[in-house]
């Protein structure tokens, strides 16, 4: 007969080779090392009125509580030396000052900015842009603006108010996003006044870096504008 030791030896030998070893769980909880997107920060944007009435210099005064005017400045009698230049860090290309009592009329009076073929051979496409050296602007919105058409003819003469038809033109990334054409049709052709009508731009003209402007004949038109309505973004 075998001992009881052994044989409790042989039993407990027996319960090892058939459970096997205890096991702990070992999985662990996975945390995720990839990190959140940093926030950045929201551009800051500003709408303007740029009237062409309250312009208190050729270097312009950005005045960002409602309306931007271009009307305080005096008009050289020489149209071509009344370059816009900035107003509200929008570059006005190609556009001159002008204070006309005939023809086409302010939206606000005294004055409004013109282009036509004497800007436009010196300095190019009529223009409204950020793309100049120093802009700290990211982008643009137009969202309206008012114009009118009149014959082009020599300094110094009264010219009439004529039909046209402008074409405005947006670019984002120098390339063109979309293109709007307005006709401005005097209530008398050639009459000798006329208001201006408002042009109201697209959902499309935002973020944009450039808008170009274009009359049907830029000899034989001018095309005048008046309080142009931008969102600029920062």
């Amino acid at each position: 007969m075998q001992s009881p030791i052994l044989l409790l030896t042989a039993y407990l030998t027996l319960i090892v080779s058939v459970n096997g070893t205890p096991t702990t769980s070992s999985s662990k909880k996975t945390t995720s090392t990839s990190k959140a997107p940093t926030a950045t920060p929201s551009s800051v944007a500003t709408t303007y009125d740029i009237n062409v009435s309250l312009l208190p210099s050729q270097a312009i005064t950005s005045i960002p509580a409602n309306r931007g005017q271009f009307d305080e400045r005096t008009v050289n009698p020489v149209v071509l030396l009344n370059a816009v230049g900035t107003e509200d860090t929008i570059f006005f290309n190609a556009w001159t000052l002008d204070d006309p009592i005939t023809g086409v009329l302010p939206h606000s009076s005294p004055n409004l900015i013109v282009t036509a073929n004497e800007q436009q051979d010196v300095n190019g496409t009529a223009s409204l842009t950020i793309l100049y050296s120093g802009s700290k602007i990211k982008s643009f919105d137009l969202h309206y603006f008012w114009f009118g058409c009149a014959a082009n003819t020599a300094n110094g003469v009264a010219s009439v108010t004529i039909q046209c038809t402008v074409t405005v033109a947006g670019f984002r990334n120098g390339k063109e996003v979309d293109v709007a054409s307005y006709t401005f049709t005097p209530v008398v052709a050639e009459t000798v006044t006329a208001p201006m009508i408002q042009a109201v731009l697209p959902d499309t003209f935002v973020d944009l870096q450039n808008v170009t402007f274009a009359q049907t004949d830029p000899t034989t038109q001018v095309l005048k504008a008046d309080d142009f309505n931008v969102t600029t973004h920062t």
